[in-house]
């Protein structure tokens, strides 16, 4: 039973790390897109949602599998549930990449100079913390999940800086409304994008301690 229900966990956590995957390809494609304006490539990110959200509904199967089948308790049950919450959290990062994708064309290559470098950082320092919480789940390790989440710093801090460089543009008469509400939006956006990622940190946590910890620095100001 005991190694029925490990080999059951391990398809889990390789069910995890191909949606992870998909989602970080289209994460990627559609910040590739945006900047390039490219609105054939931003079309088949939208399509390919699809995609991710037929994943998640694959691994919600799994789990309720697993838990009719294994009735697993304590430990066992906590790493069923965070597998579930962590494909949660993946498809709501994968509507985030459809959303970002669905802006293309919508802001000229001008528009963007100014801020485009702080949202490939913003994305950059995402994505790694994407594939160190993919790591931690897989090896349910709580430890390198607090790594991860730290990671998140480094996310506001660039998300913060991008405010209130917009935010004085708008106070000097510099930055076009227009403009700028919409940079404000997407920054935002991006920042939720750390905060998903902290979420399923504070998953991994809980299914390797059985204690819950807030991670979101935000959450906690």
């Amino acid at each position: 039973m005991r190694e029925r229900f490990e080999r059951e966990l391990k398809v889990l956590a390789e069910e995890i790390l191909k949606m992870g995957l998909m989602v970080e390809r289209a994460l990627g494609e559609a910040m590739n897109a945006l900047k390039s304006a490219d609105t054939d490539a931003a079309d088949s990110i939208v399509a390919a949602d699809r995609d991710i959200d037929e994943m998640e509904a694959r691994i919600e199967g799994l789990c309720a599998m697993i838990i009719a089948r294994e009735q697993p308790v304590a430990g066992d049950l906590r790493d069923v549930l965070t597998a579930q919450k962590i494909s949660s959290e993946l498809e709501r990062m994968g509507d985030h990449a459809r959303s970002l994708a669905k802006r293309t064309g919508k802001l000229g290559i001008g528009e963007l100079a100014i801020a485009m470098p702080f949202f490939d950082s913003m994305l950059d320092r995402i994505l790694t913390m994407n594939r160190q919480t993919l790591e931690a789940f897989t090896d349910r390790d709580p430890s390198k999940a607090l790594d991860a989440a730290g990671l998140d710093h480094a996310v506001d801090r660039i998300h913060d800086d991008l405010y209130e460089r917009l935010m004085e543009s708008l106070k000097t008469g510099e930055g076009n409304p227009e403009t700028v509400v919409p940079l404000l939006f997407l920054n935002r956006f991006l920042e939720r994008l750390g905060d998903r990622v902290t979420n399923m940190c504070e998953w991994i946590y809980y299914a390797g301690t059985g204690e819950r910890m807030e991670m979101n620095t935000h959450n906690r100001l």
